[in-house]
């Protein structure tokens, strides 16, 4: 209608290129939309996608903030658990330490009685401080230096003669007098070289304690639960002497076991059998 109601030839082409280059212009609208919506679009996604490493970002640092924080807490409360064995181990340890000083002075009490009671024969008699028995006994000792056996059939070693570190806290040292060796519940114990019982005792921490004297030297065998010696008594080697004592507790049974030579501590070690 538009070209129909032109007034003349010329004024119809004239209308006629106006609508050519109107759909022209319509057509690169057109198409300038689609290229606008598809880079809206491609944006969009763009940003929908980086919103969503955001979030995933977030989520990981959330989670990993919580992990850290829960890592830190299991620090703290195992720091605190240590901190608190730590404090149980100490005071056990003083406890035991009291326990040995109190084993300690019942073992130098009976060799110093033992000497004395040697010197006073020899005052009262004129003779030898050792008779020609107990000389023969010492030496027979000490020539089976390394040979000895052990104070109960099966065992091994848990505790060593002198200053040791302390298997859990490394800032303490424990100092034992002699050995302790794990063994088997219901253990019997022997004496480990002819002599006579000069001791036979309770000290708490240690239970029965049976102080066995050859000549000048003297073993001792703690933390026994039965003893079948009496003061006095005169007992050969591998004789049973009692039974080791199992701690309730620990669920452990050890005996502890001291070599002497009159007032000095001997290193058990190198006494007995390897």
């Amino acid at each position: 209608m538009f070209l129909l109601s032109a007034s003349s030839f010329n004024n119809a082409f004239q209308r006629w290129q106006y609508l050519r280059q109107y759909d022209h212009y319509r057509k690169k609208q057109a198409r300038l939309i689609m290229e606008t919506e598809k880079t809206l679009r491609s944006k969009l996604y763009m940003l929908e996608q980086r919103r969503s490493d955001k979030e995933f970002l977030l989520g990981s640092a959330r989670r990993q903030s919580e992990l850290l924080s829960y890592e830190l807490e299991e620090k703290d409360r195992m720091l605190l658990e240590l901190q608190e064995d730590e404090r149980h181990a100490k005071a056990e340890l003083r406890k035991k330490e009291r326990d040995a000083q109190k084993l300690n002075e019942a073992i130098e009490k009976i060799i110093k009685e033992e000497m004395a009671r040697s010197r006073s024969a020899v005052a009262s008699s004129g003779s030898t401080p050792n008779t020609p028995a107990a000389e023969s006994l010492s030496k027979s000792f000490a020539g089976n230096k390394g040979r000895l056996p052990w104070p109960v059939k099966k065992g091994f070693l848990t505790g060593r003669f002198g200053v040791q570190q302390h298997p859990t806290i490394k800032s303490v040292k424990i100092s034992n007098n002699g050995v302790d060796i794990s063994t088997e519940k219901g253990a019997e114990v022997y004496a480990v070289f002819d002599g006579k019982v000069v001791s036979v005792q309770y000290i708490p921490g240690f239970q029965y304690v049976v102080i066995i004297q050859h000549g000048t030297y003297y073993t001792v065998y703690a933390r026994l639960e039965e003893v079948k010696v009496k003061k006095d008594d005169t007992v050969k080697t591998r004789s049973v002497i009692g039974v080791v004592n199992t701690d309730a507790i620990a669920n452990t049974t050890e005996i502890h076991f001291e070599v002497w030579r009159d007032k000095q501590r001997l290193d058990p070690e190198k006494w007995i059998r390897k």
